[in-house]
């Protein structure tokens, strides 16, 4: 994914909603792409009504990712 990704210039958006806590490869999820979307929905393992939790390490994309 990674190589696929690098050569045509699209980010990595990782779907983490089911996923919370989990490692791959000793690497937690939602930190291998440009960003990681958690959902937590009610019928998701962590609730918390409609709500959601998106992580990155982009510092440019951060800021505006909650508008």
């Amino acid at each position: 994914m990674d190589q696929l990704a690098g050569a045509s210039g699209l980010p990595i958006v990782e779907d983490c909603s089911h996923a919370h806590g989990a490692l791959y490869q000793g690497r937690a999820v939602g930190s291998w792409g440009a960003a990681g979307c958690f959902s937590l929905q009610e019928s998701k393992a962590v609730s918390g009504g409609e709500g959601g939790i998106l992580t990155t390490t982009d510092r440019e994309a951060g800021p505006c990712c909650g508008k």
